[in-house]
């Protein structure tokens, strides 16, 4: 309705404040996410929440899957607006070592009822109208093998080790959010990651990772330290030249006398051939030089000497018993094995029967710490339990048993 002042500007012009001189996307704070700075926490949101939504697919049987991260500079107004007017449940998340801050992790609570009711085993098509105490707990479970899975990606991740405090649960009303988290009362600015799940074809919805500036800024600041760290190029290590041998030729032979023709005679009736040159000696290689004997150390060789494995005394296998004969070892005698879903463990109290994988009248196990080693049968010996064996293990039977 035009002429009708807002309530942001009636409040505007209360605290004697211009709205027209505010700049654009500006914040109480003063801080501005640069490009760099959001695609650092999208890249950190990517790798751990990636890792949240793989341990969330492991805990309920299911295909999860999750957009990419979408990074901003939210108030407590816009994040009302953003998210709509259904209840929450917040997850708080404590770091205490590693990193100092917190996170919260928000999601509409009609989604959280469906992620405990697949918890409990069920199919989320009947899910409770409510979240009991009981739903809460599995949600509870969920967030936190979640956040525990998020918290060793990112200590893999910057490679030092990162510890968080259990997750605490909040269901409120998104107007009362304020009111009871200590986080939205400090900040009027925060950071918010959000990304869409969907769950098969169950849940779709819309999931928000709080944080405060100077915790994601210590995430940016330890993002942009590893990258530099990665990008610098090794110290190349200045090699000292080391002194060459000099080479020395060898002798070269003495130069051959030339050879030089006799002189020519006078005119004769009749040609003379002149006479021949005498040979020239050959050539002779300079005579090698000795070879001189190889240094040969005197090394003090003894014969090689070998344990005996051969039988040893029966005195001395007595005497190795003897020193293991008082260890205490745990016996345990087993009725039998069952496997239960959550759902009717939950369900368990006074009077309930739990139905073994034994029939009545079959051999118990007997293990020694752990170990099969003897089948039974049980018995009553003056008012108390006992095992007879019936049967010794054998090896076979143990592997058969581990697997």
């Amino acid at each position: 309705m035009e002429g009708v002042l807002s309530q942001e500007e009636i409040n505007a012009l209360l605290a004697g404040t211009d709205l027209s001189d505010e700049p654009e996307e500006s914040n109480s704070s003063g801080y501005n996410l640069t490009k760099e700075e959001a695609d650092a926490i999208g890249e950190i949101g990517n790798i751990s929440l990636g890792s949240s939504s793989t341990a969330l697919s492991t805990l309920l049987s299911k295909e999860v899957q999750i957009t990419t991260p979408k990074v901003s500079v939210m108030s407590y107004n816009d994040f009302i607006s953003e998210s709509g007017a259904d209840e929450k449940v917040l997850c708080q998340i404590e770091y205490r070592t590693g990193f100092i801050g917190l996170n919260i992790l928000i999601i509409d609570k009609k989604d959280a009822i469906l992620i405990g009711d697949l918890m409990m085993g069920n199919d989320g098509s009947n899910p409770p109208a409510e979240l009991d105490d009981i739903y809460l707990s599995a949600v509870s479970e969920a967030m936190n093998q979640m956040m525990g899975s998020s918290a060793t990606s990112l200590a893999g991740m910057f490679s030092k080790e990162v510890d968080i405090l259990p997750p605490q649960l909040t269901v409120t009303d998104p107007e009362e959010i304020k009111n009871q988290t200590e986080f939205f009362k400090s900040n009027d600015e925060f950071i918010a990651v959000s990304f869409d799940m969907e769950i098969e074809n169950l849940i779709k919805t819309k999931i928000y990772q709080i944080m405060d500036i100077n915790f994601a800024k210590e995430l940016i600041d330890e993002m942009f330290g590893m990258m530099n760290a990665t990008s610098e190029p090794p110290k190349e290590e200045k090699l000292e030249p080391q002194a060459q041998p000099t080479y020395q030729a060898p002798p070269q032979p003495q130069a051959q006398p030339t050879y030089q023709a006799p002189p020519q005679s006078q005119a004769q009736p009749m040609y003379q051939a002149p006479p021949q040159p005498q040979a020239q000696p050959m050539y002779q290689a300079p005579p090698q030089p000795q070879a001189q004997p190889m240094y040969q150390p005197n090394y003090n060789v003894q014969p090689a000497q070998f344990q005996n494995f051969g039988t040893a005394s029966q005195a001395s296998i007595d005497a190795n018993l003897d020193m293991i004969m008082d260890i205490p070892l745990r016996v345990t005698v087993e009725l039998g094995r069952t496997k239960l879903p959550i759902k009717e463990i939950l369900d368990l109290g006074a009077g309930s029967i739990v139905e073994l994988d034994k029939l009545a009248g079959e051999p118990v196990d007997i293990l020694v710490n752990g170990k099969l080693i003897a089948k039974g049968e049980v018995v009553v010996i003056d008012e108390s339990f006992g095992v007879r064996i019936t049967d010794i293990v054998s090896k076979m039977e143990r592997i058969n048993k581990v697997q």
